[in-house]
């Protein structure tokens, strides 16, 4: 998303994840991880197509606990998540990826997840090829 909000997605997932889950928390640590995998090959093939610099990778999420639990050096009670949110927690530390909070309500995804979640904030991003300036200043704090 440029500074104007031009956006063009250039991949979305939204599918069952590969393992069981005992929580919201591992889900959505575990979704983060795969979307993280997945910005890190599409900006190695545009880096090494384009022969440009790697450009800043931001993670949205509305799961709370989970942004809370990488911005913090304290260990999560599941152990099954130490490993996963110590390396998401690695990369925020080496600058490779940001994580930050969004509001439910904000997040644009839930249509695809969540049943009665409404579709038209997707919509309009996908038609018009722009992000709400407005969201950006408001989880950017610009």
């Amino acid at each position: 998303v440029s500074q104007d909000g031009m956006c063009c997605p250039v991949t979305w997932q939204s599918r069952k994840i590969r393992r069981v889950c005992k929580s919201t928390l591992a889900a959505e640590s575990w979704a983060m991880i795969e979307a993280v995998e997945s910005c890190e090959l599409i900006q190695a093939q545009l880096s090494e197509v384009l022969l440009s610099e790697k450009k800043e990778v931001i993670v949205m999420t509305d799961c709370k606990s989970l942004h809370d639990a990488i911005h913090t050096s304290k260990n999560v009670d599941d152990k099954g998540l130490r490993i996963p949110i110590a390396s998401l927690r690695q990369k925020v530390n080496e600058n490779e990826i940001t994580v930050r909070w969004i509001s439910t309500k904000k997040q644009l995804a839930d249509c695809f997840t969540k049943a009665g979640a409404p579709t038209g904030p997707l919509r309009d991003v996908l038609s018009s090829g722009k992000f709400d300036v407005e969201l950006l200043k408001s989880v950017f704090g610009e």
